[in-house]
């Protein structure tokens, strides 16, 4: 998933264009490490984005059958809700985690693959900054505290159900007032 900064016709074209460049590169480059794979994405996003004042954020994931591969470019955090009622962002332990943003040469630098486990049940929420960032009624972020307060209502037998769920929960705490960002959330459910 990937989110591209600003709005209007030039984040629409640097969508299109990095649309084919990560999925060129996602699979020419399958035979490398997942970073590796995110940092020869951002090479081309800096040739073709030079002059552009807009950037990307994004997440990569690559499946092995229980094993996940996780790359982060800037990105809010991958969540991960365990079929034992387990909810958390999937963040490692080691610092820095998160790679820089891409498609600006300024901010060019090293992205970390973290690995983790996943069992059948197992679901992953992936998102645009959107669902963290949009303020409820009362004036305060949804925030991460937000999706950790609405997840363990969420039913959890599909990965629509619980997505219905969130965003139900989403909307009726900020209400019904337009949004001023991309919303984009995917739940990926381990069978």
């Amino acid at each position: 998933l990937m989110d591209v900064s600003g709005h209007g016709i030039t984040s629409a074209l640097i969508t299109m264009m990095a649309r084919t460049v990560i999925s060129r590169r996602f699979n020419d480059m399958r035979a490398l490490p997942l970073n590796e794979v995110m940092e020869g994405i951002n090479a081309v996003l800096n040739r073709e984005m030079r002059g552009v004042y807009l950037y990307l954020t994004g997440i990569l994931l690559r499946f092995h059958e229980s094993r996940v591969e996780y790359v982060n470019a800037a990105h809010p955090d991958l969540f991960i809700i365990r079929r034992n009622g387990e909810i958390k962002p999937v963040v490692p332990e080691f610092s820095p985690w998160k790679g820089f943003f891409l498609g600006i040469p300024v901010a060019d630098g090293r992205h970390y693959v973290h690995s983790f486990d996943i069992e059948p049940g197992d679901m992953l929420l992936v998102f645009t900054d959107c669902l963290i960032e949009t303020r409820t009624t009362s004036g305060e972020i949804f925030g991460q505290e937000g999706i950790l307060d609405t997840l363990p209502h969420c039913r959890r037998d599909t990965a629509d159900a619980l997505l219905t769920d969130l965003l139900n929960g989403f909307f009726a705490a900020t209400g019904t007032s337009v949004l001023r960002d991309d919303l984009t959330v995917i739940v990926l459910r381990k069978l």
